[in-house]
């Protein structure tokens, strides 16, 4: 127990210390945003941006059909498998298929399957 204490006196220290270190690089980076984003002091109030373009409704709606178009064709892509012909090394066997062992029902494939005594 003796030889335990002072490794296990280390650890607590370093523990306790590591994460003080990040919470006060998440203060300072929390400084950083709010000094960016806070309303200039001195000279009254801040400056309206320029009304020219479309409003920002509307630069919003387009931002979000964007995104949302971006977000169907990743999905799409996703789902897309890549080849139509089976990999040169993947066996007869290697087809995922649902398999009963011992009452369960597993998804795995084929040749697993038999191996384990489940039935496809």
């Amino acid at each position: 127990m003796r030889r335990r204490l002072p490794t296990l006196l280390a650890a607590a220290v370093i523990g306790l210390a590591c994460p003080g270190c990040f919470v006060i690089d998440e203060l300072d980076s929390g400084m950083d945003l709010m000094k960016e984003h806070s309303p200039k002091q001195g000279g009254g109030e801040a400056e309206p941006e320029p009304a020219a373009g479309p409003s920002a409704a509307s630069r919003a709606e387009e931002r979000t059909r964007k995104l949302q178009a971006d977000a169907k064709d990743w999905w799409k892509k996703a789902r897309t498998p890549t080849s139509k012909e089976p990999a040169a090394d993947a066996s007869p066997g290697a087809a995922i298929v649902s398999c009963r062992i011992g009452g369960a029902i597993r998804f795995m494939s084929r040749s697993d399957c038999l191996s384990q005594g489940g039935r496809s």
